[in-house]
């Protein structure tokens, strides 16, 4: 990279790079411009426009290495600026392969900048000036740019399309650092369509970045791979890729990836219930220096959902969700932050005939394609009374729940996302209510264990819980004051039944114990308890 941090920060300080961090990143790019100024000076003699054709070109060699260092960085703004002077110096030297790698960047940097209308045209131009030039790396990697930005915009059919003519093309010119960056697209795509080999392809595409040190696609294939993860609900495996890829992005300086992989952290940790961690990660993004409207909308989404799902709702911070969904408008945000809107109508216990936005959003996200995302989304109209036409082909971890809540509900609790098991509960019976408020109750989720409350009086329930004992409320996991002493039992590695004769129980109980030991702490097995503990 043209500027490096000097040092490494501590393992520890890699998952959370702090705003000093990034300041300082910025001020070190900022100093490489101010040196490229001066060199310009010196070699140059004059203003760019009067000066010698070598010198204009080392100019553009250095303000397109300028521009992708800044883009690296995470300072997009600059990067704009220094990749349009790259550009206009290409130009004016008559540099078509050169003009065409300096928009193929440009649309990169548009796109993160919030601005996908001329991330669009950029791809296009780029296209437009290699295609007569031939086959070329250059060409190679503008077909890869155009299968990325469709991928993006939720046009996936068109963007394995082009991703698989990248391939070719970069098979046949041996570029196996195009094939990484066209394989991410294409796996991507294939996931968002529901496709099997998505995730593996994505998988094989961050591995051979890492492989060829390509340190962009590399970061740019941890953050696709997280995204789909948890918006699968694989969320075991979606942790370890972020911790990895958090680490991998701070190692190397790569800190545009950073704010969105751990915007992608907290939305991870809403899934699991780990609400209070996910709120600080996710304030903590957006409080970050310059945040571009992609990191800024990944960042808000689960501030926006801890919030109506703690309450009260912030009317402010869901209006601000929906106005970066439709400034970005891209299906992957929007049907995101439809998703969380018709929730919140749910919790306010508004049911709506009709909702223009609501059934616009759906109909783009059917017709994208993005499988997943429109199960998930018609599951969510369905509760606030929306009448659409379900997908004809469901996908992910909502794939039964409009037809099958309760083995939906066992299914989502197995992912370890347990309101939504809980809200698919909510479709049972008593039992089925009782089990749903019980979760409800040990989440903090007050309007939801409101609402389950209600139904349950209205189906003449006596005895309904109203939520967790003080105790419980203290403990950060919500076990109570028995579970913390039958976890302190299983640290002196006591069997059951030696725990039920300590404390005077029988063993079936503290079998009940134990289960609910584990499953507020997100494990598996006992020996994962203690260490937790």
């Amino acid at each position: 990279m043209l500027v490096a941090a000097s040092g490494s920060p501590p393992f520890a300080a890699l998952a959370s790079r702090s705003c000093a961090d990034l300041v300082k990143a910025r001020e070190e790019a900022e100093a490489a411009s101010t040196r490229l100024a001066a060199w310009m000076e010196r070699h140059c003699l004059g203003s760019l426009e009067t000066a010698e054709p070598f010198c204009k070109l080392q100019s553009g060699v250095l303000l397109q290495r300028l521009a992708e260092e800044r883009y690296l960085t995470g300072d997009l703004i600059s990067a704009v600026e220094s990749g349009e002077k790259a550009l206009h110096l290409r130009r004016e030297l008559g540099q078509q392969e050169h003009a065409g790698e300096a928009l193929r960047w440009l649309s990169r940097f548009y796109w993160y900048s919030g601005n996908r209308a001329a991330g669009e045209r950029c791809a296009a131009e780029s296209l437009d000036v290699l295609t007569p030039l031939g086959p070329s790396a250059e060409l190679a990697m503008a077909m890869s740019s155009q299968s990325q930005l469709l991928m993006l915009g939720g046009e996936h059919e068109a963007a394995i399309r082009w991703g698989i003519r990248a391939i070719a093309l970069a098979t046949e010119l041996d570029l196996p650092d195009v094939v990484a960056h066209a394989m991410n697209n294409v796996g991507t795509a294939e996931s968002s369509l529901g496709m099997p080999d998505g995730l593996d392809r994505l998988r094989k595409s961050l591995q051979l970045s890492l492989e060829l040190g390509a340190e962009d696609h590399a970061s740019r294939a941890y953050a696709n791979l997280s995204h789909h993860l948890v918006a699968l609900r694989l969320l075991d495996d979606a942790a370890g890729v972020l911790e990895e890829g958090l680490a991998y992005c701070a190692a190397h300086d790569l800190d545009v990836q950073i704010p969105y992989l751990r915007a992608a952290r907290a939305l991870m940790n809403v899934r699991r219930g780990n609400w209070t961690e996910a709120m600080s990660e996710a304030n903590d993004v957006l409080a970050l220096p310059g945040t571009t409207p992609v990191h800024r909308f990944a960042a808000l989404l689960p501030v926006v959902m801890v919030n109506i799902r703690t309450g009260p709702p912030n009317t402010a911070t869901m209006r601000e969700l929906g106005r970066l969904a439709h400034d970005l408008g891209e299906v992957q945000r929007l049907a995101a932050y439809a998703n969380v809107r018709a929730e919140a109508l749910w919790l306010a216990g508004q049911h709506v005939a009709a909702d223009a936005e609501l059934s616009a959003i759906y109909a783009r996200t059917t017709s994208s394609g993005e499988r997943a995302a429109a199960t998930e989304l018609a599951w969510w109209l369905s509760r606030v009374g929306l009448t659409v036409e379900p997908p004809s082909i469901r996908h992910g971890a909502f794939r039964d729940a409009l037809t099958d809540p309760r083995p939906a509900a066992a299914h989502l609790e197995l992912l370890g996302s347990r309101y939504d098991a809980a809200v698919c509960l909510m479709e049972g019976g008593q039992e089925d209510l009782r089990q749903a408020l019980e979760i409800f109750n040990r989440l903090g989720a007050k309007p939801a264990a409101a609402a389950a409350q209600a139904m349950l009086r209205r189906l003449g329930a006596s005895k309904i819980a109203r939520g967790p004992r003080p105790t419980t409320r203290r403990d950060p996991h919500g076990l109570t004051a028995r579970q913390l002493e039958v976890l302190d039992l299983m640290a002196e590695h006591l069997t059951n039944a030696e725990i039920a004769q300590r404390l005077f129980l029988s063993e079936r109980t503290v079998d009940h114990h134990v289960s609910a030991i584990l499953s507020k702490l997100h494990v598996q097995t006992r020996d994962d308890a203690i260490r937790h503990a």
